[in-house]
């Protein structure tokens, strides 16, 4: 796709905002994390903060912002991890609807291309 056509960078934005800054995947099961508002898909987040807890420092940080999540003392951070179902819908939406999407983009520049053509 073209960086330079403006319905190509919104179909990229929109792509880009439906997808995991963790696993880059579209997201599965979106959860938000209360305290700064970064989603993640629950499994990656779940995972990560795991992993923080069990390290060395025994922090669970946001991967996004690096706030701490977690309970200072035991380290709990499931209270501050909610569903996000809007995010959830209009994932679903935009994996129903992307092939015809880029299909019909595709479709548009060929017949943009032929336009060309036909003006030399």
């Amino acid at each position: 796709f073209s960086p330079t056509n403006p319905l190509h960078r919104h179909l990229a934005d929109l792509d880009s905002s439906c997808r995991c800054t963790i696993c880059h995947d579209l997201y599965s099961i979106p959860v938000t994390l209360t305290l700064c508002g970064h989603s993640f898909c629950s499994e990656c987040i779940r995972r990560t903060l795991r992993t923080g807890i069990k390290s060395m420092k025994r922090e669970a940080k946001c991967p996004t912002c690096r706030m701490n999540v977690g309970d200072k003392r035991s380290g709990e951070y499931e209270g501050c991890i909610v569903p996000n179902r809007g995010l959830e819908g209009c994932v679903r939406r935009y994996r129903d609807l992307r092939g015809s999407l880029r299909r019909s983009l595709l479709r548009l520049e060929k017949l943009e291309g032929r336009k060309g053509k036909k003006r030399r």
